[in-house]
């Protein structure tokens, strides 16, 4: 709104200049600063309109693509993406997607107990191991879990930046137990909460 204000501020400066001058050209510019200055006010008038929509919305965002996609920051600095935050749980041993769900909270802090609750009423199991990415960590999340049958396995940020570490997502280490073997490397761009189940059938 600044911007077009600024350049009707403009238009209207060259059109004062334009009307103390005289000759056909100058007529047939002061005709189309007119007409530019005219298409300003009306689009100056829908973003007035969509500042009152914006400001009545319970988060204060608009989309006008896609109406339920939402403004997510990104790791960049003053950045940020209009879309969705996709969870999937995927079996770590099949590969398989059994429980997914989209939403606009731009952070993965507060997925993993929704997630794995998913997983558990997908699959039948209620003892499931979750494993995920550091971008799920947050205390009482984990303890959620914990209440619920499900072990966490969760990177902690915080421990891996003092001790001079690598995130789980760059290590591609891999967990022994028994005659299982379970990779924990995850991709970066896809946050997968990958889960398995404590006997019997692995599930995410």
């Amino acid at each position: 709104m600044e911007q077009v204000e600024a350049s009707i501020e403009r238009y209207l400066s060259a059109l004062e200049t334009a009307d103390r001058q005289e000759g056909e050209l100058t007529e047939a510019k002061s005709a189309r600063l007119k007409d530019k200055i005219g298409a300003l006010r009306e689009q100056m008038r829908k973003y007035k309109a969509l500042e009152v929509a914006a400001h009545a919305a319970p988060d204060k965002q608009i989309s006008l693509t896609d109406p339920d996609a939402r403004s997510m920051a990104t790791s960049g600095k003053d950045t940020g993406m209009v879309g969705y935050n996709v969870q999937a749980a995927v079996d770590a041993k099949h590969h398989l997607i059994v429980a997914h769900k989209v939403t606009n909270i731009g952070n993965d802090r507060s997925q993993l107990p929704t997630m794995a609750k998913q997983a558990q009423e997908a699959t039948g199991v209620r003892e499931l191991t979750a494993i995920a990415d550091r971008g799920y960590f947050k205390g009482e999340e984990i303890l959620a879990c914990e209440a619920t049958g499900v072990t966490p396995l969760v990177s902690e940020a915080a421990d891996l930046r003092r001790q001079g570490g690598r995130p789980v997502w760059q290590t591609g280490f891999r967990l022994r137990r028994g005659r299982r073997r379970l990779s924990l490397s995850c991709r970066r761009e896809a946050d997968l909460a990958i889960l398995e189940c404590r006997g019997g059938t692995k599930a995410a």
